[in-house]
């Protein structure tokens, strides 16, 4: 069985190791399989590293792939959630030349025409935006 950094793309591996992380268990079981185009339902408590199991994978095919701007979308349950989401994403995205956006109900026509014309390369938002 291959390890977890031989299915990630050299950008993101040196993201794990500049951030200082250790993969928790479901980041170890995960990753491989997303990686492979694999579909995967995360269950795991809070604080456990499910965020970073759905997104190092799907970064490390960004990266590898050359995908485009808007290529990530990134759904979270609740409004409130978007701030905290924003910024750990921003966190593991822009060192490795990536961008985020966030829009909401409450997101301005001047940025949602950004966004428009120069998308992010992952985008968070809810159900409830409009």
């Amino acid at each position: 069985m291959r390890e977890v950094s031989e299915h990630l793309h050299s950008g993101v591996n040196d993201l794990i190791k500049d951030l200082g992380w250790t993969l928790s268990p479901i980041q170890e079981a995960a990753i491989p399989e997303i990686v492979d185009g694999n579909d995967r339902l995360l269950v795991a408590p809070t604080g456990s590293g499910k965020t970073e199991s759905a997104v190092l994978p799907i970064i490390s095919k960004c990266l590898t792939e050359n995908w485009s701007g808007l290529s990530i979308l990134y759904i979270t349950p609740l409004r409130a959630l978007n701030r905290d989401i924003d910024r750990r994403l921003s966190k593991m995205l822009e060192p490795v030349g990536l961008s985020v956006g966030l829009r909401h109900g409450d997101t301005s026509q001047k940025e949602r025409t950004k966004q428009s014309k120069k998308p992010p390369n992952l985008l968070i938002t809810t159900p409830e935006t409009a």
